[in-house]
Formats: structure tokens, C-alpha cells, sequence
């Protein structure tokens, strides 16, 4: 089994643009941990490790119970790693996965969580730019939380990352003004979650 620095990596469980997802266990407190570790073609790219590490600060000062939370950030000679929650249970992508469509009642719950969890980083000045079914995490106690801040930024703040524009995001899920011009408001959050409630009450991204 690999370790990491006081972690035994467990098994994979997700991959994304940014790298894989395993779930692990930190040896000395026995407790479960989510880790994403950046794709190793990445970790000499300047701009991506960037957002990772911006991805890191906005999630460790953001603590939400309908945000995934952040434990802790590691780089050594295997790569850069962000220690998370680990969320036991499924995401709304896994959910609609064999069934098709959720319920009204399920709908609704997956929308209240969410629209909390966006509450509270807008008001942070944060917009998560990626809302679908698969960054969206129902717990087995039927807590729903917003996870992968990798293309999040600060509406104000001025980086060189917002060369990313338009490029970032799910074609299903972005908002037009996002796909012509790149701009980013909180709006934009605010259609990606319409259009995932769609699927998930429909089985199809209205668009």
C-alpha cells in the first residue's frame, strides 16, 4: 500500500483534469481523508500548480457543512497532495447513474444544500465556476456538499489565472455570458445549478 507522509493511500476514487482522488486513512488519528493528488504532468506547470494552491486556501478558509472542508496540503518528492473530508456516500452524477432522474423530493434536498453551501462562498466573494452533478457530494446521512474548487477564484481578486477564461467549466453547465466572454459573476453559479437541477429531474442537461 502507498503511503504519504502519515497517510496509507486506500483506493482511487475519482479522476479529474487536476489528477485523481483516493480515499486514505491517516495513520495516527485513524481517520478517513479524501486525497487529491496533481496529475504529475501538471505539477511543472506553473499556472496549473497555481490553481491548486489557490484551490487549497479558498476551500481551508471557507469551513461550510455544505462545503467540503480542506485538513491540510502536502508536497514532498512524490508530488502535491490536498488532504480533504472524506465524504462517504455518492455523488448526484453516481446517483443518476442506472436510474435516470431523482425525485422531486431528492431534487430539492440536493438543491436546498447547495444553494447554502453558494450562499456562503458568494458572499466570501467566491464563485465556484463548475457547479454539476458530479462536484456535488450527498453524504450517507443525506448532507449534500459542494466539492472541487479547482477553477474557483475571488471575483475581485486580480491574478494571472484569469487567462483561463471561458475555457474552465462543463459546456453542459456554463452560462453563456461565461462561454462568449469569459465573464464571471455569481449568476453563473446560479445557471450551472438550474441546469443541473434540470438533470436530475429530467435525466438530460436542458441544453
Amino acid at each position: 500500500m502507498e503511503r504519504i507522509d502519515g497517510y496509507d493511500l486506500i483506493e482511487k476514487i475519482g479522476e479529474g483534469g487536476m489528477g485523481q482522488v483516493y480515499r486514505a486513512l491517516h495513520r495516527r488519528l485513524d481517520r478517513q481523508v479524501a486525497i487529491k493528488r496533481l496529475a504529475p504532468q501538471l505539477s511543472h506547470n506553473q499556472d496549473m500548480l497555481k490553481r491548486f494552491l489557490q484551490e487549497a486556501r479558498l476551500q481551508a478558509r471557507l469551513p461550510h457543512p455544505n462545503v467540503v472542508s480542506i485538513f491540510d496540503l502536502i508536497e514532498n518528492d512524490q508530488g502535491i497532495f490536498l488532504i480533504m473530508e472524506f465524504v462517504e456516500g455518492q455523488t448526484a452524477k453516481a446517483m443518476l447513474e442506472g436510474r435516470h432522474r431523482l425525485t422531486m423530493t431528492e431534487t430539492i434536498m440536493i438543491a436546498e444544500g447547495v444553494l447554502c453551501g453558494l450562499a456562503f462562498m458568494h458572499r466570501n466573494g467566491v464563485v465556484h465556476r463548475d457547479i454539476e452533478p458530479s462536484n456535488i457530494m450527498v453524504s450517507v446521512n443525506g448532507t449534500v456538499k459542494v466539492t472541487d474548487f479547482g477553477i474557483a477564484r475571488l471575483v475581485d481578486e486580480e491574478s494571472g489565472l484569469t487567462r483561463f477564461g471561458g475555457g474552465i467549466g462543463t459546456l453542459h453547465y456554463m452560462a453563456p455570458e461565461l462561454i462568449r466572454t469569459g465573464a464571471v459573476s455569481f449568476s453563473i453559479d446560479i445557471y450551472s445549478l438550474g441546469a443541473t437541477l434540470h438533470e436530475l429531474l429530467s435525466g438530460l442537461p436542458p441544453f
